[in-house]
């Protein structure tokens, strides 16, 4: 919280006191964590991909980097991210100033920003189209093109006309073949009904006996009720 002191005219302001540089191992480990958990930290979200997962990444990298302790009570994550973004426009600014010095003046190897061990880390990460221009790049538009000639094998092509004169048998179109039904006699059909009225008599047979053995039974089951029910009223009857 800011402090404020008036003496007279003049007003002091005590700001907040601020976090002290990134040292070079800080960012060293802050790199290579992001470069070790890229497609964690800024993978677009699926169903296996979650926030929840995205958060946890971002924290291990947050305890790796306050794990040096070079900051009392840690840095915040903001600090790392703001950081980080940082050294990518830096590596971004030395692609841009290299791309202008290649088209204006065409320079060498010695006029070109070279990039550092942590730097090149960095690029690594970066898309192709975000780094265009850099040292050891090439710019899309200067791209080289090569024309090829292909030869064209002449193949003489037979055309319809000439295959009929060496061939009089081309002309000839194929004659259509009736296909030859067998014949059926009245007789023969005559006989397919009888055959048939044949088998429905013997179905007809056979169900009807089933019914009467059916039947036998039911006859049987009634007389041994009635037999049963006599037996049961008139029992001086029976044995007599």
């Amino acid at each position: 919280m800011a402090l404020t002191t008036l003496t007279g005219n003049i007003t002091k302001t005590e700001g907040a006191k601020r976090s002290p540089n990134f040292t070079s191992l800080e960012k060293e480990v802050l790199v290579d964590e992001i470069v070790a958990n890229l497609s964690l930290l800024f993978g677009q979200f699926t169903t296996k991909m979650t926030p929840e997962i995205q958060s946890e990444a971002w924290g291990r990298v947050l305890l790796k980097v306050n794990a040096l302790g070079v900051v009392p009570g840690g840095r915040k994550l903001s600090e790392i991210k703001k950081k980080y973004q940082q050294l990518k426009s830096e590596v971004k600014a030395k692609g841009a100033a290299n791309k202008r010095e290649l088209n204006e003046t065409g320079g060498g190897e010695s006029a070109l920003s070279q990039l550092d061990d942590l730097q090149e880390k960095i690029l690594s990460t970066l898309p192709t189209v975000s780094v265009e221009g850099i040292f050891g790049g090439f710019d899309s538009s200067d791209k080289p093109t090569m024309k090829t000639t292909t030869a064209r094998n002449h193949v003489p092509r037979c055309t319809p006309s000439s295959r009929s004169e060496e061939d009089p048998s081309i002309n000839e179109s194929p004659r259509p073949t009736k296909r030859k039904l067998p014949e059926t006699t009245l007789y023969q059909l005559q006989t397919r009904q009888v055959t048939l009225l044949e088998t429905q008599v013997k179905e007809l047979k056979r169900i009807g006996d089933l019914m009467q053995q059916r039947n036998n039974i039911e006859e049987e089951k009634l007389k041994l009720k009635r037999k049963k029910f006599e037996s049961s009223q008139f029992p001086n009857y029976i044995s007599n």
